[in-house]
């Protein structure tokens, strides 16, 4: 894969997808555990990370 060389938003951070395991997490896991991000990290390579709704 080529190094990615610039941001590539598909959606509004967070992203519709990130929105509902967000507020499913909300329900599920205790407040102690809480999240500083408002995404969620489906992979990444090297310094790249691409949310569950597809940005990078």
């Amino acid at each position: 894969m080529a190094a990615t060389k610039a941001i590539d938003l598909r959606t509004a951070i967070p992203g519709p997808r990130s929105q509902e395991i967000l507020v499913r997490k909300e329900r599920v896991v205790a407040d102690p555990l809480s999240i500083f991000l408002p995404v969620v990290i489906d992979h990444g390579e090297g310094a790249t990370l691409t949310d569950v709704d597809g940005n990078t």
